[in-house]
């Protein structure tokens, strides 16, 4: 009897469509992802343990799995060594033929390993693990030190064939003599970019060279408006931008600049405490986006009198384009006079959707 009701079970559980038995493998992955062991640690071999068990269940079960790319994450403590732990391994002999992602951040290198060791970037770029780049789809990199930065860039040249999505934060100091980190930069799928670069004294673009002319999402923190500019510049495909406005005033010669991207349909500019509203002002007259859709501001403003200084540049931004049906501003200041806000939207009479986010009011000091 039991025999029968394992072989229905069985059935059944081959039978569960595409959807529904994805939807449950993504929710055991992220349950388990949060187990915490007898010491109270988090287990973050808990991950790749449970998608390679949820592979292993039947041929129907693997098939679901390697089309549901979120499942196959590869975190820096599973992938260093050499050679690559059990677990890592089983993880690649599952998933192949298809790509995953990989994620490398120095948050590992805190945890307690148990056996004395850490993993570092350089055991992992020394390891087997360092072959199976052409199956990177996904990269998650955050690089602290210019050790791990010389590391990273002993990564084969070439071998990233498959990788479509790039987040790199680099917090290293750069200096005007260091080596580029160029070996993505032929990566002929690469079409969504994060690039963060908080102390560096060269041009970004070619600090870190990547196919910018490819690229339709581009997400930009660096340091230096020229840098910004420089980079949006080589960037003609974009279709969506999301830029951090850096804090000091844009050159002169910036400020006659005129970047025309003529397919961009999402733009999102951020402004931090110490950036001032000019600046983002600058940007509304140097980017040229006829086809735009979708604009998303958001400002940190404290005072409403600088928001009324803004509302002359953006009538004439917006009088450039003729396309734009969704506006999000986010830290609109709720003391700002109701005027301001009609004039807005007197301004855009095609808008469809409209969004509105207050911030808290900031107690000034006494």
């Amino acid at each position: 009897m039991s025999c029968a009701s394992d072989a229905s079970s069985s059935n059944a559980s081959q039978l569960l469509p595409f959807e529904l038995l994805s939807e449950i493998m993504l929710l055991a992955v992220e349950a388990n992802s949060r187990v915490v062991d007898l010491n109270g640690r988090l287990n973050y071999t808990t991950r790749i343990e449970s998608v390679t068990r949820l592979s292993s269940v039947c041929s129907h079960w693997r098939n679901v799995a390697l089309n549901v790319p979120q499942l196959w994450v590869l975190e820096y403590g599973d992938a260093s060594g050499f050679p690559l732990s059990p677990q890592a391994q089983l993880f690649l002999d599952r998933s192949h033929p298809s790509t995953f992602s990989v994620s490398l951040h120095y948050s590992f290198m805190n945890r307690d390993w148990g056996h004395g060791s850490k993993p570092t970037i350089r055991a992992l770029v020394t390891s087997n693990f360092r072959h199976t780049t052409k199956r990177w789809a996904y990269l998650s990199l955050t690089i602290r030190t210019k050790e791990e930065l010389y590391d990273i860039a002993q990564l084969p040249r070439g071998g990233f064939q498959n990788l479509h999505h790039l987040h790199i934060q680099i917090d290293a100091r750069i200096g005007e003599n260091d080596a580029p980190l160029d070996v993505f930069a032929d990566a002929p799928s690469l079409s969504t970019v994060f690039l963060g670069l908080d102390r560096l004294r060269q041009a970004a673009a070619t600090f870190v060279p990547l196919p910018w002319p490819r690229l339709a999402q581009l997400s930009l923190e660096l340091p230096a408006h020229r840098d910004v500019f420089d980079v949006v510049s080589r960037c003609p495909s974009l279709i969506s931008l999301v830029l951090s406005i850096p804090d000091g005033p844009t050159d002169d010669d910036q400020a006659e600049t005129t970047i025309r991207l003529e397919h961009l349909k999402n733009l999102v500019l951020r402004t931090t405490r110490k950036t001032k509203l000019a600046y983002m002002e600058s940007y509304l007259a140097i980017l040229d986006v006829p086809a735009l859709q979708v604009l998303n501001l958001s400002c940190r403003v404290f005072h409403p009198d600088w928001f009324s200084d803004f509302i002359v540049p953006f009538e004439t931004f917006h009088h450039r384009i003729s396309s734009l049906t969704t506006f999000l501003l986010t830290r609109f200041p709720s003391n700002a006079p109701m005027t301001i806000l009609l004039r807005m939207l007197r301004a855009m009479p095609e808008l469809k959707e409209l969004s509105l986010a207050d911030f808290p009011r900031v107690q000034p000091r006494l």
